[in-house]
């Protein structure tokens, strides 16, 4: 989900809430993080930059989309 924010994430209680304005259907929720999920959340914060509010992200800029990208590295296998 490139539009989550550190505000998103609440570590005490292993879990983000989904705001209504990232969320796909508009309705916000919590999602519990475990196993794998909280993994990949854990080790983004790890190597946190403080400046930058997005949990994914590539250099402190919003991960793009990933058709894009998908698309243009199948061309560069061509």
């Amino acid at each position: 989900m490139k539009a989550l924010e550190w505000r998103d994430f609440d570590a005490a209680g292993m879990l983000v809430r989904l705001r209504p304005e990232i969320s796909k259907n508009k309705d916000g929720r919590l999602l519990p993080l475990r196993n794998e999920l909280l993994e990949v959340v854990e080790r983004a914060r790890e190597t946190r930059l403080p400046e930058c509010a997005f949990v994914f992200h590539r250099n402190g800029k919003p991960v793009g989309d990933f058709r894009k990208a998908w698309k243009a590295a199948c061309k560069k296998q061509n």
